[in-house]
């Protein structure tokens, strides 16, 4: 993975001292939002607010995440507006195929 990486850190206090680090919090942070904490498909997961349209060739249907709340055709290209209310994991595909 590329960043930091919270769960390589040193965690024994002597350990740490050691190495001129300060003791390791044991508690997470007030400041620390709700929705970026660690879920259950990883530990670097978010929850997001989905509202996303998709064009696609005028004989396909396009699924992204949340509801289907519009549909149109417009210059030769078929547009579907998906959006959900309330935020989601932000893991998700979109995904469009010919409708025959």
């Amino acid at each position: 993975m590329i960043g930091y990486q919270e769960g390589k850190e040193l965690t024994e206090d002597r350990v740490r001292k050691e190495h001129g680090l300060e003791p390791r919090a044991r508690m997470a942070t007030s400041t620390i939002r709700p929705g970026a904490r660690p879920n259950y498909i990883s530990n670097y997961g978010d929850w997001i607010a989905s509202n996303a349209t998709l064009s696609t060739a005028p004989d396909q249907i396009a699924i992204a995440p949340g509801y289907l709340a519009a549909r149109m055709d417009e210059n030769g290209r078929r547009y579907f507006h998906y959006r959900m209310d309330v935020p989601i994991l932000n893991f998700y595909s979109f995904l469009s195929a010919a409708t025959q």
